[in-house]
């Protein structure tokens, strides 16, 4: 149910949603766009000093995808059948894409990455310095918003920020770690202990607009392993390096399909230092400088990379597969039962992703029934 309002008409280009996660993120799609171009709408009317209008126009407004475009359809989808989406939830909807545009700028910045959707990222545009000084003025002006629309959100905003921008610092400075599983599995937890924060803002954020309590820590635990996951084994079936973005292997970030290789076979710890090694010494420098090190390492490593390629396929994509479902499994089976058939719709959703690719015939593509 969305409590009716009048939506003034949009100025901008339609709102593209995500085409490759279909079930319930297509279903929303005709009751959901309008409050999404109203947001939009919100967003491109704010009064944004001249000074930075150019910067704000490239980093939020002129792409046509919102940036991490599912987690505002998930607080929305919570607070639909948690008791409707009211003109509270509505009212704090611009916000929360702010927020999303913000951790896309700070995960493009900390991860080298020159395009999102086939377009160049804010710090490929303008540069680090610029994106470091941009990510300022953004959350200034997220929590500032949030403060006068909604400060019970306050808290969730804060712990989102907190969480990823410190573990974000960390794993700037932690790529390509000594390969032993047990630092491969404490790399690994915090790659996934930067996502839950936004579950939470997602979930428990349209809960608190309705005055409920927070849905239990391991359903945010657990969803955000399930995303993380569910992204990880996307970029490496995919190959984004074809459309401008980059290969996790490559760039030196753990996985769980790379942990369960090195714990599964003897020979994938010797070939992940034999690919790595070279990436160790690229310095931390800018993004121009950085890319092109790392294309003279991509050259060097090519025999090495398809060897621990070929080994994540066979040892460790059946294993993270297995961990998605278990985690989809688990994640509904925490939620409190009235919540339940909504989560169990995004799960699945995330889930079925998987099936855009053709998978061996030995490992069937997995469905939450």
């Amino acid at each position: 149910m969305i409590h009716e309002a009048v939506v003034p008409p949009s100025s901008g280009q339609p709102v593209l949603f995500p085409g490759k996660f279909q079930g319930i993120f297509s279903r929303v799609r005709s009751r959901y766009a309008p409050l999404l171009e109203e947001a939009r709408a919100t967003l491109r009317a704010l009064p944004v000093p001249s000074a930075v209008r150019e910067f704000y126009t490239y980093g939020v407004l002129e792409h046509a995808q919102p940036s991490f475009m599912l987690l505002p359809l998930m607080y929305l989808i919570m607070a639909e059948h948690a008791g409707g989406i009211t003109p509270r939830h509505r009212r704090y909807l611009p916000w929360y894409m702010l927020a999303m545009e913000l951790v896309a700028v700070l995960d493009d910045t900390v991860d080298h990455t020159p395009f999102r959707s086939g377009r160049m990222t804010y710090p490929r545009r303008f540069g680090e310095s610029s994106a470091a000084s941009f990510s300022g003025f953004l959350m200034s002006t997220l929590f500032r918003k949030t403060a006068e629309t909604e400060p019970v959100l306050l808290p969730l905003v804060a712990d989102l920020f907190e969480q990823l921008c410190a573990l974000q610092t960390w794993e700037n400075h932690s790529r390509y770690p000594e390969t032993s599983p047990e630092v491969l599995a404490r790399w690994l937890q915090y790659h996934y202990d930067a996502v839950a924060p936004a579950i939470a803002q997602a979930f428990n954020g349209a809960l608190a607009l309705h005055g409920r309590e927070p849905i239990p820590r391991e359903v945010c635990t657990r969803f955000g392993d399930l995303m993380q996951d569910v992204d990880d084994i996307v970029n490496f079936l995919e190959k984004r390096e074809a459309d401008g973005e980059n290969d996790d292997l490559k760039m030196g970030i753990v996985t769980q399909m790379l942990l369960a290789t090195v714990r599964a076979d003897g020979s994938a710890r010797e070939a992940l230092e034999a690919l790595w090694s070279p990436y160790r010494a690229l310095p931390l420098v800018s993004q121009e400088e950085f890319s092109v090190g790392l294309e003279h390492c991509h050259q060097r490593t090519r025999a090495e990379y398809q060897r621990m390629a070929e080994l994540l396929r066979r040892q460790g994509l059946p294993v993270a597969l297995r961990k998605v479902l278990a985690d989809a499994e688990a994640c509904v089976e925490a939620t409190p039962a009235p919540l339940r058939p909504c989560m169990r719709d995004m799960v699945q959703a995330f889930v079925n992703r998987l099936h855009f690719f053709g998978l061996p015939g030995h490992m069937p593509t997995p469905r939450l029934e």
